[in-house]
């Protein structure tokens, strides 16, 4: 992944604080996709603060460059086309198209994210408060994986109480 060097600055200052503080040998790894960061954007009616994961931030970055961007250009500048995080690329982009709060305008509108969309910046957002949360997009399919996992654990610990109760009659 072609990370700006504005990023890579950023964690190198990180890196000289942290083994300054800690005065440790650990060496720290950056896991960009796991990575929050805080995107200032001036809006016409102010500035806002989106808080958003890694690669969101770097679709949000480069459109200081350009007002419209393809996702083609993106992942060719990003340098992840046949890659995992192309993936990641698209739930980004659903992310800030189709969440909650619209910071971009996908060309055609919908939610599937083809390689020939095009994206563009919501300059006319509007947003009573100062900070916005992005959160991740989900699918209903995975939504529907994890509510099933999570009812399974359920019963499986509900299933281990009922067992040890009848094991053990403390009453």
């Amino acid at each position: 992944m072609n990370v700006p060097p504005e990023f890579i600055q950023r964690m190198q200052l990180f890196d000289e604080f942290y083994h300054q503080t800690h005065k440790t040998s650990r060496e720290l790894s950056w896991p960009l996709y796991l990575g929050q960061c805080l995107v200032h954007i001036n809006y016409k009616n102010g500035i806002r603060e989106i808080e958003c994961g890694f690669i969101e931030a770097l679709i949000l970055k480069s459109f200081v460059t350009s007002k419209s961007i393809s996702v083609d250009s993106l992942l060719q500048q990003f340098g992840i086309a046949d890659t995992p995080y192309e993936t990641e690329l698209h739930i980004a982009i659903q992310s800030l198209a189709c969440g909650n709060h619209r910071i971009i305008f996908k060309k055609p509108p919908g939610i599937n994210v083809c390689n020939t969309d095009v994206i563009r910046l919501n300059y006319d957002f509007t947003h009573p408060s100062y900070r916005i949360k992005i959160e991740k997009f989900t699918t209903p399919e995975e939504e529907v994986r994890c509510f099933c996992y999570k009812r399974h654990a359920i019963l499986e610990f509900l299933n281990l109480i009922l067992n040890s109760t009848q094991r053990y009659h403390y009453f």
